[in-house]
């Protein structure tokens, strides 16, 4: 869900980029998405979830390019869209205000859906009270509440998405290679030279072993900075 109120205006580049980069994680992991744009009104790219495959990447990027800010946060009729959809399993929300109507007629229409997580990402550091309501819309559903108060997140259920280039991306990267790829490497390789030493091509079978280890860490990376419904 992507808030694209007139107040977003300053944000909406980034945004774009933001959701074509998650669009190329699903294309190329085979996952199921839909979007909604919410101003004033809301408008969904289809009218329920799909598998994002070639041809409607393409789209659902196009649709994105087009997003114009105008009008008010309309949340809850964008809300009620997603949760009318049987195949929701959670929502991501994107938005730096509060909503137009009540945040309790809000908060109503989403308990008992525990079912469905709404993570929230507020785009707005100096409105409390906006912050306020999306940490609790979060909370209420189970989900994860992201806020860039003085610039950093609070918590982000897409960091590896939304801070993908972050510095604390990068060392988290040095660190996970440093104290689980490597370490596997040579205890691999020193279990396979000591232990059988007898056989005419210990080293090469070393290396293959290892080869398969590499791809399984790479996946771990994948899985543990990029979040997955």
């Amino acid at each position: 869900m992507i808030d694209i109120s007139a107040s977003m205006e300053t944000q909406i580049g980034r945004l774009r980029k933001t959701f074509i980069d998650i669009l190329d994680e699903f294309f190329h992991r085979g996952l199921h998405a839909n979007l909604i744009n919410f101003g004033s009104t809301m408008q969904p790219w289809h009218e329920q979830i799909e598998l994002i495959t070639e041809d409607n990447h393409v789209s659902a990027c196009r649709w994105i390019d087009h997003l114009k800010c105008q009008g008010s946060t309309n949340v809850l009729q964008a809300l009620e869209y997603a949760l009318a959809d049987p195949a929701t399993r959670c929502i991501y929300l994107f938005s730096d205000g509060r909503p137009d109507q009540p945040p309790e007629l809000v908060f109503a229409r989403v308990r008992g859906r525990r079912s469905v997580r709404v993570h929230t990402i507020c785009l707005n550091s100096t409105d409390a009270e906006a912050n306020a309501f999306l940490e609790k819309l979060a909370r209420l559903t189970g989900g994860e509440f992201c806020s860039q108060m003085a610039g950093r997140p609070k918590s982000s259920p897409l960091p590896a998405l939304f801070f993908l280039h972050s510095p604390f991306h990068l060392l988290s990267l040095l660190v996970l290679h440093v104290f689980l790829i490597t370490p596997f490497f040579f205890f691999f390789f020193f279990f396979f030279f000591f232990f059988l030493s007898s056989s005419p091509f210990p080293f090469l079978f070393t290396l293959f072993f290892t080869s398969k280890i590499c791809p399984l860490s790479g996946s771990y990376v994948r899985q543990t900075f990029i979040c997955t419904s």
